[in-house]
């Protein structure tokens, strides 16, 4: 019995000793201060709506560009601005690809890199913070005319 109280408090001592030791390890420096940790920026997320841009070449509508995209702001500047971001990113890009492709087989070529820079860049340019920090694809298709017309022959 003297056997089993022994191992308890035995068992009990190396317990504390390890908490104590574990304390220390993960103890708060004092001499560092909390201004000097980095600051993380408060982000959010949201998605556009889904648009269909009409392609023209000569005057005619050749296709539409079916899009959505999902897009990351600095929720701190986005509640500084009146205007939602979401229609300046519509608009920005409607203006992008409205005309930009005459050539509807260039519509095949589009490099979303460069497109993306371009978007984040233009919308940003509308204020003095940048609120817009990322664009992301969630939707992309273009729809021929023929290929309009063959979906609602099939129905």
């Amino acid at each position: 019995m003297i056997r089993m109280v022994a191992m308890g408090l035995w068992v009990c001592l190396v317990a504390l000793g390890a908490l104590v030791f574990s304390l220390r390890v993960n103890a708060v420096d004092p001499n560092t201060s909390e201004k000097s940790a980095p600051i993380a920026v408060e982000i959010g997320s949201n998605n556009t709506e889904v648009m269909s841009i009409p392609i023209l070449v000569d005057g005619d509508v050749q296709g539409y560009i079916i899009a959505q995209f999902a897009y990351v702001v600095d929720k701190i500047a986005e509640k500084e601005i009146s205007i939602p971001v979401e229609v300046l990113i519509n608009d920005t890009i409607f203006q992008y690809f409205w005309g930009s492709y005459s050539d509807v087989r260039a519509i095949e070529k589009v490099k979303f890199e460069m497109i993306k820079e371009r978007i984040i860049d233009d919308v940003n340019q509308r204020f003095s913070k940048a609120v817009l920090k990322d664009l992301l694809v969630k939707q992309f298709n273009y729809l021929s005319v023929d290929q309009i017309r063959d979906m609602k022959n099939k129905r």
